[in-house]
């Protein structure tokens, strides 16, 4: 199994190898911009005030609760635990200098529910203050709600210490760039990605097969870059730390001015750092985030009906909406105008999603907004108009399997030109993958490259393939065709299927004591040659005769091995 992106990678090794790679790597990426020189990160100022259970009974009344903060903040984030219906409390905010004179009421937006974020709270999305001081939240309770603690997150992004970023990364330029400014170029603190040794959200990647548009329901009135910039770090610390998650949410953002920010960190290969990295696994939308790329817009877009405060996206913002779409549209061969069932990470489906849809589509939100949501069309249409490519080669497959999941481990897919072309060749491939319930980590069962990139056949005139003995899992098959002239399909064909078969009985394989459905995707790992050896083969009693001993080894060894179909029951 490649260790390259399953291995942990504590902070200190990531600090070291970035230093020793960044000189000579980087520079083969980017050309630095002749106005603007690569900043150093910016270490926000973060304090939490909170009111607990006790606080919370002795405001009662009616009064607003007021927080301080020991510093100067730009933004706060508002976040409370209770039972019952508590996470639908509705909240309002507003945020002064002095403590007398107040900004007007904010409407409180709510980024995470409990089951999205490690501590079971509800988060409200961030709120921008000019350097204030004082906060103060009023709020109203569905019956039967109670509410044990509510914490006001002080965020000052602009005033805290610079910290160098080894090996940071010139801004990119031209129109050709995928993003304006990269992680280095925006400020981005990479300690907040890591606990004492180990990034907190390790990378999993999964191709990507729908792009997901929000808002981000911050203020719309930023004045110039270096302030969007500051809303950009104000996200990704309130995501990265306050939330838990260990990062920024997003794959990429874009600003009123048309400028667009790195998000999500992805791949390092060989000491490079790819910005805007391939599939990788997000968290912006609830159950959708396996297989989906965000593109997040910098401001607030709803309607009056929605929420107060939304404005119309910039021209300019639409148009590097677009031109993104486009980009990833084209990179993962997918129709921008299409639709399909989309297979989430909980296995439940969500039928008939639009390839590139909105946020609202994904979950209950009013996300990205009506002002962008109801442009949505009109972008599909002229991201096609710009990919379209009458000449490309078409794909359609027409044998798959009936049953969306399948018990059987058996795959059989059929597919030709519509029109019936000649001289067409084809190339496929089969992803596959598997998700513990505690999602710590990807299974990669089949269909990836070592630096987990769809893993192509080689192109062929076999229109029929099929596949057996394959484990518990998510299994996309995808198809695209080349014709004589090396022209490729504008578009990849795909259709996903969940495959539910039974977990092998293992024994404890990784010999910590338990034996647990860790063991079972140990065994899964080496049957797909993604484990050059399982950790302990011997110690478990693979065939449960009541004993450990050489016939135990043997056993996981011939089945890692591809010998045994299956281990005894």
């Amino acid at each position: 199994m490649s260790r390259l992106l399953d291995r942990k990678l504590s902070r200190r090794r990531f600090l070291a190898a970035s230093a020793a790679t960044a000189a000579g790597a980087y520079a083969l990426r980017w050309r630095p911009s002749a106005t603007q020189e690569p900043q150093g990160a910016v270490r926000a100022l973060v304090h939490d005030a909170r009111h607990t259970a006790g606080e919370l009974a002795g405001l009662a009344g009616g009064e607003p609760a007021a927080l301080r903060s020991p510093f100067p903040f730009t933004h706060v984030g508002l976040h409370w635990k209770g039972e019952g219906p508590a996470e639908e409390t509705a909240f309002e905010l507003h945020t002064s200098e002095d403590g007398r004179s107040w900004s007007p009421w904010q409407h409180v937006h709510v980024e995470a529910r409990p089951a999205e974020t490690p501590r079971g709270e509800t988060y409200g999305a961030l709120v921008w203050a000019p350097r204030h001081r004082h906060a103060q939240y009023r709020a109203s309770l569905p019956a039967a709600a109670a509410v044990s603690s509510v914490t006001a997150t002080f965020i000052n992004t602009v005033d805290g210490p610079l910290v160098e970023t080894a090996g940071a990364t010139p801004t990119p330029t031209g129109g050709d760039a995928p993003v304006t400014f990269s992680r280095e170029a925006w400020g981005a603190d990479e300690s907040l990605r890591f606990n004492s040794d180990s990034e907190v959200w390790p990378r999993m990647y999964v191709p990507t097969k729908k792009l997901v548009v929000h808002h981000t329901v911050n203020r719309n009135n930023y004045a110039n870059e270096r302030e969007a910039q500051a809303e950009v770090r104000a996200i990704y610390t309130y995501h990265a730390s306050t939330l838990g998650w260990g990062d920024i949410a997003y794959h990429v953002l874009v600003d009123r001015f048309g400028n667009s920010y790195e998000g999500r960190y992805g791949r390092e290969l060989e000491g490079v750092r790819e910005v805007l990295s391939p599939d990788v696994v997000g968290g912006h939308a609830a159950a959708h985030n396996f297989g989906s790329t965000a593109v997040a817009l910098l401001g607030t877009f709803c309607s009056p009906e929605e929420c107060p405060g939304g404005a119309s996206p910039s021209a300019e913002m639409v148009a590097r909406l677009k031109e993104l779409l486009v980009r990833l549209c084209a990179a993962h061969a997918i129709d921008p105008q299409g639709s399909g069932d989309f297979l989430l990470s909980n296995d439940q489906w969500n039928r008939g999603l639009a390839n590139i849809c909105g946020h609202r589509d994904c979950n209950p939100t009013i996300c990205p907004g009506a002002q962008v949501y109801e442009l949505l069309g009109t972008i599909r249409e002229e991201v096609a108009a710009q990919l379209a490519n009458p000449s490309a080669p078409v794909a359609a497959l027409t044998v798959f399997p009936a049953e969306e999941t399948v018990t059987t481990g058996l795959a059989e897919y059929g597919w030709q030109a519509p029109g019936g072309a000649d001289g067409l060749l084809y190339s496929y491939y089969l992803e596959g993958w598997y998700l513990p319930e505690d999602r710590s980590r990807l299974l990669y069962l089949r269909g990836f490259t070592d630096d987990r990139r769809p893993q192509w056949s080689d192109w062929v005139a076999d229109t029929a393939v099929s596949f057996s003995g394959l484990p518990t899992g998510h299994h996309s098959f995808h198809l695209r065709a080349r014709d004589a002239n090396g022209v490729v399909s504008a578009y990849q064909e795909s259709r996903t299927l969940l495959m539910a078969t039974t977990l092998p009985a293992s024994g404890d394989v990784n010999c910590d004591g338990a034996t647990n459905s860790v063991d079972s995707l140990l065994v899964l790992q080496s049957n797909a040659g993604l484990l050059d050896s399982l950790p302990c083969p011997g110690s478990a009693d693979v065939n449960l005769d009541g004993l450990i001993n050489p016939i135990d080894a043997t056993l996981i060894l011939q089945y890692g091995a591809g010998l045994l179909e299956s281990l005894p029951p």
